[in-house]
């Protein structure tokens, strides 16, 4: 998978430029087309988060992509009905009530066509679902208070806690090989 070619068209794309996105790689041959899944910072800055397929034998896989720091879930898809020309998925649909961030990029990685939420998109194009102008005073607005909400400022403060409660312990970790080497 060549992520860095997507991410510098994505990073071009003038309407998509200035916003942070979730980038979903999505291949026919992966479970609930579900290859893999990114943050994409508005400066550029890629970080994977966390991306799980579900199979489902009596009803259409899904896939829902979460939050690395709070977990909360920011998109879920599922597969379409199958082809009658190979008995295979066309492609996902989007649970619309289940997106939960302002940019959602659908990248096709594989090597054959497929569909989001009925557009075909080739190997190695995109297409994106926004759910207002980002750029708008009310999504920015929105975003704001989605990262102001209690919610995820308890994930900021956990996340720091976390990180704080590890440097104490290595600087303990620190302090005791120390004095095992002075009192040699």
């Amino acid at each position: 998978m060549q992520i860095e070619k997507i991410i510098n068209k994505i990073q071009q794309d003038p309407e998509f430029k200035s916003v942070d996105k979730v980038v979903i790689c999505l291949n026919k041959e992966c479970p609930s087309m579900l290859e893999d899944a990114f943050l994409l910072s508005a400066e550029g800055e890629l970080q994977r988060i966390i991306a799980e397929s579900c199979i489902n034998d009596d009803q259409a896989d899904e896939a829902v992509i979460r939050s690395s720091e709070s977990g909360d879930d920011l998109v879920t898809f599922h597969e379409t009905r199958t082809s009658s020309y190979n008995y295979r998925p066309n492609g996902i649909r989007v649970h619309d009530e289940d997106i939960h961030f302002p940019c959602v990029v659908f990248w096709n990685s594989g090597k054959e066509r497929l569909t989001v939420e009925g557009e075909w998109v080739s190997p190695g194009d995109y297409t994106a679902i926004q759910q207002m102008d980002i750029n708008s005073p009310e999504a920015q607005e929105a975003l704001k208070a989605h990262l102001n909400s209690p919610e995820v400022q308890e994930g900021i403060r956990e996340a720091q806690e976390m990180f704080e409660e590890k440097e104490r312990a290595l600087a303990r970790e620190r302090a005791k090989k120390a004095a095992e080497q002075d009192g040699r």
